[in-house]
Parts: C-alpha cells; sequence; structure tokens
C-alpha cells in the first residue's frame, strides 16, 4: 500500500512539474497549464472502462491500478493550474 502511495505521489509530482512548466513557457495562454491534468484524468476515465472490459488474465486489475494513479495525477495537476492562476 505504502509503495502505491509512493507511486501516486511521484506521479503527481511529475505533473505538477509539467503544469508548472507549461505556465512558465505558455505564459499568455492560460489554458495550457489545463491539458496535462485534463489528459490525465481522460486517460484515467478510459482505463477505468477498459478494466470493467472482459480480459485476459490480470490485465484489467493492471489498468485499474493504472487509472488509481492517473485520476489523483490529473486532479493534482488542475488545483496546480488553479492555484498558478490565482497567484498572478
Amino acid at each position: 500500500m505504502i509503495r502505491l502511495l509512493l507511486v501516486i505521489f511521484i506521479a503527481a509530482a511529475i505533473v505538477m512539474l509539467m503544469t508548472y512548466l507549461l505556465g512558465k513557457l505558455f505564459k499568455h495562454t492560460r489554458w495550457v497549464k489545463y491539458v496535462i491534468g485534463i489528459m490525465a484524468i481522460v486517460v484515467s476515465l478510459y482505463l477505468f472502462y477498459m478494466s470493467r472490459q472482459p480480459s485476459k488474465g490480470f490485465e484489467g486489475l493492471g489498468q485499474f491500478i493504472m487509472a488509481l494513479i492517473f485520476f489523483p495525477a490529473g486532479i493534482i495537476g488542475i488545483m496546480t493550474a488553479f492555484i498558478m492562476d490565482s497567484k498572478k
């Protein structure tokens, strides 16, 4: 369980860093910061949908765990973009 939380934390830190870098790189277009978080949430929803489909072996379990990693990372990425917007 601790390892899963560590992986989620690392994924969230990577998304936060990418959001921060995109925010600094594209200062005049505010919506670019939100792309990474939205993409992570969309990917997590797709992985959750795919985990519910019939599959062979533990493929569904792997997709569900990936969805558990991407969803909080996407939420934290969007929260980072909101915080960056409110600081301006």
